[in-house]
């Protein structure tokens, strides 16, 4: 058997760090400065996932994971590289050396006599072992003189038994069948465990007694009476639905009673059950009527408060009976203790007694509901308004494509782009910065795989926005059926 492990000797700033030893495991090993890293690497200009290896197609190789200083071999980027020898990689102030070490296992010892193979064995088997390529597939143990028939992958052939302990082999497509004869008593043993257990004089009495006394344990436990339930002796004795269940009686009376009121109830017509439940409806509807009006004049008032508060958050402070506007329990402001500019609000203001009043208050623009005692009506705000500007100095491009055409596509979806900065812009109106994306325009024109490079803004709910929407965006094919990497920054700021 053989397998190819990769040794990572680690060095930084000249010093030995450290050596690793990676096994061809279906798994990826990451580079970086998070602490889940396989390997650690020090350093500002080192991502937290910085590069990563795997090993794919019996192959090992390096992967840039989009990190703002990049991987290096011998003074050029590294993007993919694979490594077939000893690879020096430089990472930051890192440099890592890669060693591929081939690993040769044979699956027998050829020193050892197979007539010894385990001690005190006098049975003889036709061992066949399945392999493809250095991955084990199957093994059987056949009587000595019986062929090995081969099914696999649509080809039938049938192989005679070996003479000897030689290792016979022989190819079959992508597989190699390996046959030998071996002794063992392995499987003579394992047959004969539960026959040695019931018939062996040391061990048959201690078995059965166990047995006989599971039994007893089980037979008690089934023969045990359970304990009658007295929790309805608990119950008070005047308590009229205990004494429903034991009184034949009274049973009688109740269901009688019942009877005669589902024949009241079904000769009445229409107009009558209607007039009976005229008055519980009336007064369940004048209830409903109350609780909506009370939800909607609260959440009106709260809604208020905090329009009020955010428009004039350096200006005035609006204040109700001595509490701030947008408490939520506090109702319609009625004094104002200092004046300022109140955005989105009119106001009709007035001197009197020293302070200033505020005659009426509404909203500039088409509502959403209705005027409710002066207040006009609120539309819910559901973002800031923001712009994005293209850095076309910083924007970078390299394959079958030209930065125009790309930026005619990306100009056409300026808007999704606009539009995840303006709804977290609402929650955070001091939000701008810049926000670089790397993306690669597979053979189709479609996005193969996009990531944030370097982001100023710092804000990861529009810079995933951004991705996903970047995902559904169709580019022209490319020239050549080639992949395009793209790298462009957006510039994002608010206007209000």
């Amino acid at each position: 058997m053989k397998r190819t492990d990769l040794e990572v000797e680690h060095h930084y700033k000249g010093k030995f760090i450290g050596r690793h030893r990676f096994r061809p495991s279906g798994r990826t090993w990451i580079f970086g400065r998070s602490r889940s890293a396989d390997v650690r690497l020090l350093g500002e200009d080192v991502g937290d996932v910085h590069a990563y290896v795997e090993y794919h197609d019996r192959a090992w190789s390096i992967c840039d994971a989009g990190s703002a200083s990049g991987t290096w071999r011998e003074k050029n980027p590294v993007v993919r590289e694979t490594i077939c020898d000893v690879t020096t990689i430089i990472v930051g102030g890192h440099t890592l050396k890669f060693t591929p070490r081939v690993i040769e296992k044979s699956l027998f010892n050829a020193e050892k006599n197979w007539a010894n193979e385990s001690e005190g064995a006098n049975r003889t088997y036709h061992q066949v072992i399945v392999m493809k390529g250095d991955r084990l597939v199957r093994t059987e143990l056949l009587e000595p003189q019986r062929p090995y028939r081969i099914d696999i992958a649509g080809t039938e052939q049938t192989l005679a038994p070996p003479k000897d302990a030689g290792a016979v082999e022989t190819p079959v497509g992508a597989y190699r069948i390996i046959q030998r004869l071996v002794k063992t008593d392995v499987m003579k043993s394992h047959e004969g465990d539960w026959k040695t257990l019931l018939t062996s004089s040391e061990t048959r009495a201690p078995f059965v007694t166990a047995l006989v006394f599971a039994l007893l344990l089980i037979g008690i436990v089934i023969a045990v009476p359970r304990r009658p339930n007295d929790s309805l002796k608990e119950l008070k004795p005047d308590d009229k639905y205990t004494r429903m269940v034991f009184d034949a009686k009274l049973m009688r009376k109740e269901r009688k009673q019942a009877s005669e009121m589902r024949k009241v109830l079904m000769a009445r017509t229409p107009a009558q059950a209607m007039a009976a439940h005229a008055p519980i409806q009336a007064k369940a509807a004048n209830s409903s009527t109350k609780i909506v009006k009370n939800l909607k004049l609260g959440q009106l008032n709260a809604l208020l408060g905090k329009i009020a508060k955010r428009a004039n958050k350096n200006g005035p402070m609006i204040a109700g009976f001595g509490r701030f506007a947008d408490d939520v329990n506090t109702g319609p402001a009625s004094a104002i203790r200092s004046m300022g500019s109140l955005q989105g609000i009119h106001t009709k203001i007035g001197r009197g007694g020293g302070t200033f009043k505020v005659g009426g208050i509404g909203t500039s623009g088409i509502g959403g509901g209705r005027s409710i005692a002066g207040i006009g009506g609120l539309a819910a705000g559901g973002a800031g308004n923001g712009t994005v500007g293209i850095l076309d100095e910083e924007t970078e491009v390299e394959g079958g494509l030209d930065k125009d055409v790309i930026a005619r596509v990306i100009n056409a979806h300026l808007g999704e782009v606009r539009y995840c900065y303006e709804r977290q812009l609402s929650a955070n109106p001091n939000l701008y910065g810049k926000v670089q994306v790397k993306f690669t325009i597979d053979a189709t024109g479609l996005v193969q795989e996009q990531h944030i490079g370097i982001s100023t803004l710092r804000n990861a709910m529009v810079e995933g926005c951004i991705l996903r929407r970047l995902a559904s965006w169709n580019f022209p094919k490319p020239k050549g059926g080639t992949r395009v990497l793209v790298t462009y920054p957006f510039m994002f700021k608010a206007i209000n």
